[in-house]
């Protein structure tokens, strides 16, 4: 259902998304029930109908919530949804999480689409990224390259804002949903990824969110210290004392020794800031 006008230049975005899918037989979206994947396969479903199909990669490295989502968005576009095992944690690469960790997680998850795809005669896999996040550091995106996975909502030059208001257009109702990347950034780099560490994270970030803490990212640091990412008009719920020793406890409880509280406040990403200061560090004259 049409909710609003649309600008003559989003709507000439839009209706080069459509077109991207027009002059193809058949397509895979890689699903994720985030904003920009349902958009994307919205537009997808819209040109190929039965033709598309969304495909979600359930994981440690998300959550039940999320995968809940994405059943309930897929349902209402009308796309047919697979869910199938990711299969990351059988990269040793992964597991390391080196700065290169998003490359092989993508890799491992893109070959598993293509793979489906070749076996079912689909021409043409697209994935999310849109066109915000050429200005982050971004190693997944080597891989979809790679693999000759499309980016048509970054090709187009569609941005988060104008992707939000897309999908509002269309009636999809995580329209304004808060991005939830994968669980694994929320952990330092070279610090091992475990299914434990996962699913603290998860835990705590849960617990936050339960509390009215959003947006909210819970980082591990040493694998007992975590950093508390909130907004930063919602910081002064922690000048409340029995509301932070609430919290501490909770955490405690979890697994969690050390919990800190990021004055810095919530940073889509921040955890690369480390890769940025050791590159300024490199470059600075001694």
């Amino acid at each position: 259902m049409l909710t609003f006008h649309l600008s003559p230049e989003l709507s000439e975005k839009y209706r080069l998304l459509l077109d991207s899918f027009a002059t193809v037989r058949s397509c895979v979206i890689a699903f994720s029930g985030g904003v920009d994947s349902s958009l994307l396969a919205h537009a997808a479903y819209r040109v190929l109908g039965d033709r598309a199909t969304a495909i979600y990669l359930v994981s440690e490295t998300s959550t039940k919530t999320e995968q809940q989502i994405a059943q309930r968005v897929a349902s209402e576009i009308g796309i047919r949804l697979l869910v199938f095992r990711g299969e990351e944690f059988a990269e040793p690469e992964f597991i390391r999480n080196g700065i290169d960790r998003c490359y092989h997680c993508k890799k491992m998850r893109f070959t598993q689409l293509t793979t489906w795809a070749k076996e079912h005669d689909v021409e043409l896999l697209v994935e999310g990224s849109n066109a915000d996040d050429t200005g982050d550091y971004r190693p997944g995106s080597r891989a979809s390259q790679e693999l000759g996975v499309r980016a048509p909502l970054a090709e187009i030059g569609l941005t988060k804002q104008e992707i939000r208001q897309l999908a509002r257009h269309e009636g999809l109702s995580n329209w304004n949903l808060p991005s939830s990347p994968c669980l694994a950034t929320r952990i330092e780099y070279d610090l091992q990824i475990t299914v434990e560490r996962l699913q603290r994270i998860a835990a705590a970030e849960a617990f936050l969110a339960d509390r009215g803490l959003s947006p909210v990212r819970v980082r591990l640091h040493g694998n007992r210290l975590a950093r508390i990412e909130i907004a930063p008009d919602q910081m002064e719920r922690f000048l409340d004392e029995d509301f932070r020793w609430f919290v501490q406890e909770k955490l405690s409880e979890i697994g969690f020794t050390f919990v800190t509280l990021d004055l810095s406040g919530f940073q889509s990403g921040s955890m690369n800031r480390a890769i940025d200061q050791s590159r300024n560090s490199q470059s600075d004259p001694q």
